[in-house]
């Protein structure tokens, strides 16, 4: 299975990096990956507050347990099964928290986007306006930021 290149608009005063993929086209569970960091950050974070504020992305395969709202693990080798259940917060997007995390779940076809960060720092209003973006984009669009 190929899991599609999705990628949000991104917020003004953000901008993506550490792009990358696990796994393969040929294994149950090839992803997709980047964050989206401050653009105050500079290339990487490396301070706790800046790294507090990095947004983390992952695009895999949905899986057969990616019920929402009843069921919410979106790639199995990452979450416990069973699932949580989580909360609808616009079309197509779920959220679903513990501490201070905080996930959206978007499906898009047959992949399930997860949107990570701590909330605080980065808003709810953020985070739900990144998963309700996702779409599929050239490559250049992960490199070119």
């Amino acid at each position: 299975m190929r899991v599609p290149l999705l990628g949000p608009n991104v917020p003004d005063g953000y901008h993506l990096e550490g792009v990358g993929t696990s796994g393969t086209a040929h294994s149950s569970q090839p992803t997709f990956f980047y964050r989206i960091a401050p653009d105050d950050a500079g290339q990487h974070a490396e301070s706790m507050e800046e790294l507090h504020r990095v947004i983390q992305v992952v695009v895999g395969p949905r899986q057969p347990n990616f019920t929402p709202p009843s069921h919410c693990a979106a790639l199995t080798s990452v979450y416990p099964v069973p699932a949580p259940a989580c909360t609808p917060v616009a079309p197509g997007v779920w959220q679903w928290s513990r501490y201070e995390f905080v996930q959206y779940f978007t499906r898009v076809g047959d992949a399930v986007v997860v949107v990570e960060a701590r909330t605080p720092p980065v808003s709810s209003a953020v985070l739900r306006n990144i998963a309700s973006s996702m779409r599929v984009r050239p490559p250049a669009y992960f490199t070119e930021q």
